[in-house]
């Protein structure tokens, strides 16, 4: 047997360890050239390195370690101002691929991990707040050394593109993509449930923890419910009604002065809903034939004058806090008023029955 590299005789494919290296470097640069003499649109599939006339898919990187060892691509910059770093074809599967590991979670947390504290080249013990703020497109002062008219605004715009496709755990969305559907709730449920009464008992005892729990749903309240964000009339009677029949038939109700609240941090603005069931995650909701336009006694443009709506933008707001309440975690009904007056007892046992099922 003769080695593949040198010709010479051998007892293996190649003699030694040298005439491995070299057959590969020469394999390396044959089908490199074979590459070479295909590529035929500069620009699209290949740029033409200035310092020696080869057609490379970019000039940085293995181009300029292999070939001008002693140069940089800065160097090129400065030489060659202007000139293609890299072909369109190249720009286009890095765009295509970049960042796809990123989305999976052992690569998030390696890289989170590689950044942590004083790693992390922007930690404070590195730099001053100024320094930090200056280099951060989510502050003001990052916008305040460039050439823009408005610098909130800019800010702003930046802030709404970078957020607008995120998906945290404190969304159902983020569970359902690694879960089960059924998992996935359970999972999301306890993820929203990091601050209760019961942990607040446990952590400081029943006085006190019942104290700063309390404090801590007052400040809530009242930074978030407001006349901007809380978009709803009072608590109606009939409502008041069916929770009071419903209650002696089912646990930890909330309706009247408790009811539920669930802020859209999307639309920036909170609903509340009538009567609640926590822990089974149920929600009902009870419309009014005049307040909601019940469908088929209201046409789809007649004007409520006094929530200075259409029938159709009541029922497509009732719509959205449906699909709000669900993207949550919870099941909703529907109560009808004229549909509770013609059978109660028939609607309350529905409601019972609803309400102490167990969401799947």
């Amino acid at each position: 047997m003769k080695c593949v590299n040198c010709n010479k005789e051998s007892k293996r494919k190649f003699c030694s360890t040298n005439c491995y290296m070299e057959y590969r470097k020469s394999e390396s640069i044959r089908k490199q050239n074979a590459k070479i003499e295909n590529m035929t649109d500069e620009g699209y599939d290949h740029v033409v390195c200035k310092w020696c006339g080869m057609k490379v898919k970019r000039i940085y990187g293995i181009h300029i370690k292999n070939h001008h060892k002693d140069k940089t691509i800065n160097d090129y910059k400065k030489e060659f101002p202007g000139s293609l770093l890299t072909c369109a074809s190249d720009k286009e599967a890095t765009s295509k691929n970049s960042g796809l590991h990123m989305k999976l979670d052992n690569y998030r947390l390696l890289a989170s991990e590689k950044m942590k504290g004083e790693n992390n080249p922007n930690h404070s013990c590195k730099t001053t707040k100024e320094e930090r703020q200056k280099r951060s497109p989510f502050s003001l002062e990052f916008y305040k050394e460039k050439d823009v008219d408005d610098i909130e605004s800019a800010r702003k715009e930046f802030v709404k593109a970078a957020l607008k496709d995120r998906i945290t755990e404190t969304q159902l969305e983020y569970w359902l993509e690694r879960y089960e559907d059924d998992i996935a709730k359970k999972l999301y449920a306890d993820r929203q449930s990091t601050f209760t009464l019961e942990k607040c008992i446990k952590k400081y005892g029943f006085v006190a923890g019942t104290e700063i729990f309390n404090n801590r749903q007052e400040n809530w309240k009242s930074k978030v419910f407001n006349e901007y964000t809380c978009i709803s009339r009072g608590v109606s009677n009939l409502s008041i009604e069916i929770a009071e029949n419903i209650n002696q038939h089912v646990k930890n109700l909330l309706s009247d002065k408790n009811e539920k609240f669930i802020y859209d941090k999307i639309n920036k603005r909170v609903c509340k809903y009538d009567i609640t069931h926590k822990a089974n995650r149920k929600i009902i909701e009870v419309n009014g034939i005049f307040w909601h336009c019940k469908p088929g006694l209201y046409e789809p443009d007649y004007y409520h004058k006094v929530k200075k709506k259409t029938a159709k933008e009541i029922w497509t707001y009732d719509e959205y806090k449906i699909h709000l309440a669900n993207a949550h975690g919870y099941d909703v009904l529907v109560v009808w008023e004229d549909d509770y007056n013609k059978d109660k007892e028939g609607t309350i046992k529905k409601c019972i029955e609803f309400l102490n099922e167990t969401t799947n």
